[in-house]
């Protein structure tokens, strides 16, 4: 695969555990809407992602910020 390649197509990342299929994007999704409706006015500048299938959660870290309320269940 080549940048110029991915650029022009369209690419999902799937994670499935437990007999479900998540699309990260959709989970990334969620997390932003999460963080807005809690932290109203709030730009986000970064977001990372963090997938643990054992607790059937994400958890997510937002312009370097993060905590227990951080956290979407899947």
């Amino acid at each position: 695969w080549s940048s110029d390649v991915l650029f022009r197509s369209k690419a999902d990342v799937h994670f499935q555990f437990d007999g479900k299929d998540l699309v990260a994007k959709d989970v990334l999704d969620q997390a932003v809407k999460a963080f807005k409706k809690a932290h109203r006015g709030v730009e986000i500048k970064t977001i990372d992602l963090y997938i643990v299938a054992n607790e059937g959660a994400a958890y997510y870290v937002v312009n370097g910020e993060g905590g227990d309320d951080y956290k979407i269940i899947l």
